[in-house]
């Protein structure tokens, strides 16, 4: 029983095609990576359309882009198909584009309070499951997985640096508080909870085995 989706047998059919001398081995690494990029944009596409709705998309894409960033390091969980990614994807930065645009003018990262709390816990979630795979694109590569996760820590570190630079040097509060959140929802979907949430499997994977 063929179990692809839509777009994973869409990306297959057009590696085949254009591709069609080249390994099963290699025609089967590419159309996974034409895949992600028909997620990545059709999710993007949505974030823009349902955030725009509120008035918010300047948010809801600072967000993304921040927690896009930290993703490519850290990994963590994803929808099973690309309807559900698209959605989830569009209701959580949209929210957060909202709710920043909102809670800006409360002063919640006046003093610095939010960051060391992300810092904090995020360095600790990033200790202890980075990087976060799935099921279809294991990393299990000991090597691969100590780097990746000795990366995502230093790019997690960089973007929390380069956001409270921004908030030191007054840049609007709002999309401050949109690239936080956006870190912290990536930092969240690296956890067993969110795994379950997701009806995904979860696999432990240590940096030595």
């Amino acid at each position: 029983m063929d179990n692809k989706t839509k777009v994973e047998k869409f990306s297959a059919a057009m590696i085949d095609k254009l591709f069609a001398d080249e390994a099963e081995e290699e025609q089967e690494i590419m159309a996974y990576g034409l895949t992600v990029i028909c997620t990545t944009i059709g999710s993007f596409l949505a974030i823009i359309f349902l955030s725009s709705l509120v008035g918010v998309t300047s948010l809801a894409i600072t967000a993304t882009l921040i927690a896009s960033i930290l993703k490519i390091f850290s990994g963590g969980v994803h929808a099973a198909n690309f309807r559900n990614c698209a959605t989830i994807s569009a209701i959580v930065f949209t929210t957060i584009g909202w709710f920043s645009y909102h809670a800006s003018s409360l002063n919640i990262i006046e003093n610095n309070l939010l960051f060391l709390i992300i810092f904090i816990s995020g360095t600790y979630i990033l200790y202890l499951y980075a990087p976060a795979d799935v099921e279809e694109k294991p990393l299990n590569s000991a090597k691969k997985r100590k780097k990746a996760k000795i990366y995502s820590i230093v790019i997690f570190s960089c973007l929390n640096l380069f956001l409270l630079i921004l908030s030191l040097n007054q840049v609007d509060n709002s999309y401050v508080l949109a690239g936080l959140l956006g870190m912290f929802w990536t930092l969240f979907s690296m956890t067993p909870v969110v795994y379950r949430l997701f009806n995904r499997k979860y696999v432990r994977r240590r940096c030595n085995q």
